[in-house]
């Protein structure tokens, strides 16, 4: 039985595209993963495809290794920083995905300082911090 209905389902669809009808629902195939180095640009929200956030400190490597002792809130983000942890005042970055473009804004409660690297930013005359991403990747 499934034999038959597998084949008329497929003459079915042999008859959809040879008479050249549009499907009515248009749906999206293969999309890329989420990451912060896709072309794959699907949402609006640049933090989709950020990079998961580590640590680092002034003079230290790339990745110090220790984003899990960095006290967060509920929703992940940190609730002081810097942070002093294996044996220096850790901070966190994350890499963001410059495929996107367009001036994007940073929405955030407290007190700090954020700095951008490999991209433009600044403050408007509201103060609100923002970045310039260009849709260049690299």
């Amino acid at each position: 039985m499934k034999k038959i209905e597998l084949f008329i389902a497929g003459l079915f669809l042999s008859v959809a595209v040879a008479s050249g009808a549009t499907p009515k629902l248009k749906i999206g195939m293969n999309i890329q993963g989420l990451t912060y180095y896709t072309s794959g640009i699907i949402f609006t929200d640049v933090m989709t495809t950020a990079s998961d956030m580590f640590t680092y400190y002034d003079g230290g490597p790339w990745n110090s290794e220790q984003i899990n002792n960095i006290p967060r809130d509920a929703n992940g983000w940190p609730t002081q920083l810097p942070y002093y942890t294996g044996g220096q005042n850790q901070k966190v970055r994350f890499l963001i995905n410059n495929y996107y473009k367009g001036r994007y804004y940073f929405i955030y409660e407290g007190q700090g300082k954020i700095t951008v690297g490999g991209a433009s930013s600044g403050t408007d005359a509201s103060g609100r911090l923002y970045v310039d991403l260009t849709g260049a990747a690299g």
